[in-house]
């Protein structure tokens, strides 16, 4: 799992905040000034494919959301989303 105190990064090992192109001088974005994260977890839906390599992500957020005490029964579009604060962020 990601942390906050990690840097995604692109193909070919270039961090991903180096590829984007900075703000003006002293205008940081609202997500760069609020530290905000999105934490994703892709899997498939049904039976067939409960407890296999293709839910990995679904599995992680379960237990993720589950260790935090974030309820991620909400369906927004079709998907199921828990909103939450995870080490102050």
């Amino acid at each position: 799992i990601a942390t906050h105190a990690t840097s995604p990064q692109q193909p070919g090992g270039k961090p991903a905040a180096a590829a984007r192109k900075s703000a003006p001088a002293g205008q940081e974005s609202k997500e760069e000034k609020d530290g905000m994260w999105m934490i994703v977890g892709l899997g498939n839906p049904g039976a067939n494919y409960e407890r296999t390599r293709h839910n990995v992500g679904f599995l992680i957020i379960d237990a993720l959301a589950s260790s935090e005490q974030i309820d991620c029964r909400k369906l927004e579009k079709s998907a199921a989303v828990g909103r939450g604060i995870i080490a102050g962020k």
